[in-house]
């Protein structure tokens, strides 16, 4: 178990980075096996896996992000189209209810509302982020959004400001 608790950190580092377990197993030179065991067996791992990973994955989220604004900017017709329909309502593509029986039709509103997004950036992310976004005008040099934004987009706020509490509740030690 000595050799177990040396890898542990390489680990976490590893995974901040990519959040990939196979990734991340492979270039220590162990097994997936191993990897599973060890956060079976000790609770503090465990909750550091599941934090180093929502770090690595939001600093490939904000690398994509950050790719399809560029090509959105150079004019490229399916990143235009693929920003819009999921981030603007009146894209997005609507699914029809009437499918749907009416008992279940309750259930099928609040699972869609709460399917929203959440990314937990860091601090460094979301600093680039809002930067990105004074460039392109989706804020005013003060961080708030301009009138425009939020008005064709109230549920990107919304997200915003769930990532927020987030962060807030991760800072007083409870979970998200």
């Amino acid at each position: 178990m000595a050799k177990d608790r040396d890898v542990r950190p390489k680990l976490l580092e590893l995974l901040a980075e990519n959040p990939s377990v196979s990734a991340a197993c492979r270039k220590l030179g162990i097994n997936r096996m191993m990897f599973y065991r060890l956060k079976k067996s000790d609770a503090d791992f465990k909750r550091n896996v599941k934090l180093a990973m929502i770090d690595g994955r939001s600093k490939w989220v904000e690398i994509a992000e950050l790719g399809l604004m560029s090509l959105v900017k150079e004019k490229n017709l399916g990143a235009i189209k693929f920003f819009l329909a999921n981030n603007d309502l009146r894209y997005a593509q609507k699914y029809s209810i009437e499918g749907i029986p009416p008992e279940e039709r309750e259930e099928y509103e609040k699972r869609k509302k709460e399917s929203a997004p959440v990314h937990m950036l860091s601090e460094e992310s979301t600093k680039k982020i809002l930067d990105s976004m004074k460039r392109f005008g989706i804020l005013n040099e003060d961080g708030s959004p301009t009138e425009e934004s939020i008005k064709k987009n109230p549920e990107f706020y919304l997200g915003i400001i769930r990532e927020d509490e987030a962060r807030a509740r991760r800072q007083k030690g409870l979970p998200d």
